[in-house]
Formats: structure tokens, sequence, C-alpha cells
């Protein structure tokens, strides 16, 4: 049947991210020369209106040539059915990344369309270590996922398996992020922001030193040292000179101002 398109809305199991402009300009072309070759596939709303289940980017570029209808299958269909129909549509795409098939497959198990890893490895055809792999996305931290939303290809599934072991053992998710923001920014290449993550999460940075105060005697002569750094203060005198005093010296004089500071 012709249905409105401003009677359809858009699928909520939608796992691709939108096209861009130039891909829908382009099936839009190729529309207005030889027509829709494909109808889309629609469910009927208890509103009366209609919900996409495949065919948004036919959909959008129908939209763009200014069209009033577009040629559609309607089914009747559960929300289970419908996002089944959807992800798999999307996931019989080449260009579909990691992250993209990973939002699938949650789709999938949070509206009951599968109910293990088992199910979606029946349902998608892949194997069970295939699904498991892609499933270590939902480990990552939301700021990290974030970044995927805006570019679904910047970390490969290969990568997101150490990223998220990294999370299980507790290490700060930060080193997680910015991994990930290096690759989306391609700073990084997409299949190794997992090392870069292990290798800096094993790093034990120094101590940085806060601030240096110079002990001068009244002739110019350096006497020694005073720095202020995270562990406290450090002091350090010039060869030659009675340590112990000066301990003994420093002590007393900071006894003698934390009682002033106190009292």
């Amino acid at each position: 049947m012709f249905v409105p398109l401003d009677l359809i809305d858009p699928s909520p199991y939608q796992n691709r991210t939108p096209p861009d402009e130039e891909t829908v300009a382009a099936l839009a072309e190729s529309i207005r020369r030889d027509g829709l070759n494909n109808p889309v596939l629609l469910r009927k709303k208890e509103d009366g209106r209609y919900e996409l289940m495949a065919g948004e980017t036919r959909a959008r570029a129908c939209r763009l040539l200014g069209q009033v209808d577009i040629a559609a299958f309607v089914r009747v269909a559960d929300d289970a059915r419908a996002a089944r129909v959807s992800v798999l549509d999307n996931l019989e795409h080449r260009d579909l990344s990691d992250y993209e098939k990973y939002k699938g497959l949650a789709i999938l198990l949070g509206t009951g369309a599968a109910e293990s890893l088992g199910d979606l490895a029946s349902l998608c055809g892949w194997s069970k270590t295939q699904v498991h792999r892609l499933m270590a996305y939902g480990k990552l931290p939301k700021a990290a996922l974030d970044i995927l939303d805006q570019k679904p290809g910047a970390v490969r599934a290969n990568a997101i398996a150490d990223l998220a072991k990294l999370i299980d053992d507790g290490v700060n998710p930060d080193i997680v992020i910015e991994a990930i923001r290096r690759s989306s920014e391609g700073r990084l290449d997409p299949a190794k922001a997992g090392q870069w993550a292990i290798a800096h999460a094993a790093q034990k940075p120094e101590p940085r030193v806060k601030s240096k105060r110079a002990v001068v005697a009244s002739d110019g002569r350096m006497l020694g040292m005073i720095e202020r750094t995270p562990r406290g203060l450090l002091v350090k005198g010039e060869k030659g000179l009675d340590l112990e005093a000066i301990e003994a010296a420093l002590a007393e004089w900071l006894a003698s101002y934390l009682e002033k500071q106190s009292g």
C-alpha cells in the first residue's frame, strides 16, 4: 500500500547510525531516476500512525524528493518482532561498525527477541565467540559509549575486549575513555586502543613537584633546597652540612610554630 510519509515514525529499535546527507541525496537521485524498487516495511501503531521496521534511508530520500507518500509493506508485529526485523535488516549492511552491531544485539536482548548469547548467535548466524566479543561494548563507561554514538567505528571489537578487561580489573575508567577519545580523533589506530590503555594503566606516575625553594646563606651561598610535593616537604642540604642538626632545629621551630597556630 502507499502510506503518507507524515504518518510514519522512526523505529525505536534503530541500531544503525543515521545516514549522512550525501548517502540520502545519492539514493534520492536514484529514486527520482528509476523509482523506488524496494518498498519500506512498516507496522501499524495503536494511535493510527505507522512505525518503520526497515527502510529509514529510503524514507528520508523520499522526503528529500518532496514525495507525499511511499510504497510500503505493512505487517502486524509486536515489539520483539519489530526489533528483530529492524536489527536483522541493519545487520545485512556490510558497512555496519562493530559498535552498531553490539547495539543491535543489546536491542534484541532488551526486547526479549533473544534471551541468551546462544539465541543471538542463531539469529545473526554468528559464532558465540563473535557475539561474546561484541557484547564487551556493554562494559564500557557511559562517557565512552557517548563518544562511540558519535563515531561508531572509532574502536573495533578486538580492542574493546582489552578495554572491557581493564574495567573488570578496576582500572581507572578515565584511561579507557581517553583511549576511545584518541581513537575517535584519529590519534590511535582503532585496533590498538586497547594496547594503548593497557600500557598507560601499567604506568605509575611519579609524584609531581609542586614548588621548590632555595635555602641561601647571607653571603649568597646555596645551603639546600626545600621541595613541596604531594607527599609533603622534602628538605635537601648541600654536602658537608650537618643534617641531624638541621633536623633538630627544624623540629624545634616546627613545634613552636604549630603551638602558636593552635593557641
